[in-house]
């Protein structure tokens, strides 16, 4: 049963990589380039383990003369129809594109896929209708969601996204709420904006009074200051080796002016710092370079 549970986890990760793509005729499978796939996405490297990854890999196919073919797809391959060729080639296309899709959306019926990939005008719209969100990161659970076939949209894929962002704004209000935010809050987006992207949501009411003293709604260039702050601390290797609750508080944070210091950023985190736009979930403001 093992064998068999890591042998299946093993086919998945390689089917969704690779298409429904099999074995070329006259080689086996612990043959070249097919085995050392395999062997790498389960992380075998010695000889025993190469070995057994092939031996697991072939007693999931079965020898047809000289060709070898997975059980799962026997009815499709061994009995060809035109519908059913379509749809390996159709599911083919979706395992393989979704690296290419990074902001896009599968949507429709198992035999017609299509991709919604927003441009940036609908990206900056979305942000605009729901300002508690990263909106970016929605799309991505969205498609995520997407990927599995028995939950794909059938619908519109902005219905069915607008519909996640409404669930996620939801649960925001209402953790502003608990936490005896008064309704005061609500007349201050851009405090809404920074508890939403602020990875400790602990203290809020604290929050809220600590950023009425300091003025952010007022002066546009100090909420923009504290914005690139915020970016720069969350992408910051102090913070990365922490636990969310050891990370200072919200009014901690605005209180000792941590926003105003420069953190140690990573090559890679400076730069995306340097080329992401200015606010808290990289959804407007766009203004490459401000760094």
């Amino acid at each position: 049963m093992l064998e068999q549970g890591v042998y299946r986890v093993m086919m998945d990760h390689y089917i969704e990589s690779n298409g429904f793509v099999l074995p070329a005729k006259h080689s086996g499978l612990t043959e070249g380039a097919n085995l050392h796939h395999l062997a790498r996405i389960i992380g075998a490297k010695s000889e025993p383990e190469l070995l057994a990854t092939g031996k697991i890999a072939m007693s999931f196919f079965v020898r047809e003369d000289d060709e070898l073919h997975h059980p799962r797809l026997k009815s499709l391959i061994s009995k060809p129809k035109a519908k059913r060729s379509e749809q390996i080639e159709q599911d083919s296309f979706f395992a393989n594109s979704s690296q290419d899709h990074l902001l896009s959306i599968p949507f429709g019926s198992s035999d017609h896929i299509f991709w919604w990939a927003p441009s940036e005008e609908e990206i900056q719209s979305f942000a605009n209708e729901f300002r508690l969100c990263n909106i970016k990161a929605e799309i991505e659970q969205a498609r995520q969601v997407a990927m599995q076939p028995t939950a794909r949209p059938r619908t519109d894929p902005r219905t069915f996204l607008r519909n996640r962002i409404r669930v996620s704004n939801k649960l925001i209000e209402e953790k502003l709420s608990n936490s005896g935010v008064t309704i005061l809050s609500r007349e201050s987006p851009r405090f809404v904006e920074f508890i939403a992207a602020y990875p400790r949501q602990a203290d809020i009411q604290a929050a809220w009074s600590v950023w009425g003293l300091i003025g952010f709604d007022d002066d546009e260039a100090l909420f923009k200051q504290l914005t690139v702050g915020l970016k720069k601390w969350k992408l910051s290797n102090e913070w990365a080796r922490k636990e969310a609750g050891t990370i200072p508080t919200a009014a901690q944070f605005l209180n000792a002016r941590q926003w105003e210091t420069d953190p140690r950023l990573g090559r890679d985190a400076a730069t995306k710092v340097a080329i992401t736009t200015l606010s808290f979930n990289g959804t407007d403001e766009s203004q490459k370079g401000a760094l």
